[in-house]
């Protein structure tokens, strides 16, 4: 038997007849509102992690991505008022002229834009008031970060642990 178990079994033995009614009761008790109280302080806890990173990635992200789609909205205003200085003050209009001329400038529009979707993670649109980060957006986001760093910390236990076991087992000499 266990040594750290006896208590353990004399209030059990109680709660088996060999105390009295109330002790049992209260044995019993104790067992289910200290089992409740903390699954249910354990599920608060992750819960309010989860409200609390959902309004800390909406109040960091929401802004950035309103700067990132006005700053799209800026790039193209820059490509229409220069095609349309462009063809305004060509005296003569030569198709092959005006068109290399579009084309640099559409190829660096594009350049821009692709910028803007790798670095910047900008979705494509430039509606401001349909923004990816809301509250629902970012509370999914804050449940599938606690998954996956609850994921990756039992993979780094585990292979921090066999990695631990190695190096006893060679430094050791224990075949």
């Amino acid at each position: 038997m266990l040594a750290g178990s006896e208590g353990d079994v004399e209030v059990a033995g109680r709660a088996q007849g060999r105390g009295g009614k109330c002790s049992t009761f209260l044995y019993y008790t104790w067992k289910i509102c200290s089992c409740i109280f903390s699954h249910v302080v354990l599920v608060s806890l992750v819960v309010a992690y989860c409200i609390l990173g959902a309004f800390t990635f909406e109040h960091l992200e929401a802004g950035h991505e309103k700067e990132v789609k006005q700053g799209i909205s800026r790039v193209r205003d820059n490509v229409t008022d220069y095609l349309w200085k462009l063809t305004r003050n060509t005296l003569v209009l030569h198709r092959e002229n005006w068109t290399a001329a579009v084309i640099d400038r559409l190829r660096v529009f594009e350049t821009e834009l692709l910028w803007a979707m790798k670095n910047d993670g900008w979705d494509g649109s430039e509606d401001l008031s349909s923004i990816q980060w809301t509250f629902a957006g970012a509370l999914f986001y804050s449940i599938i970060v606690i998954t996956t760093i609850g994921e990756l910390f039992t993979i780094f236990l585990i292979l921090c642990t066999t990695r631990i076991f190695a190096l006893i087992r060679r430094y050791s000499n224990v075949y």
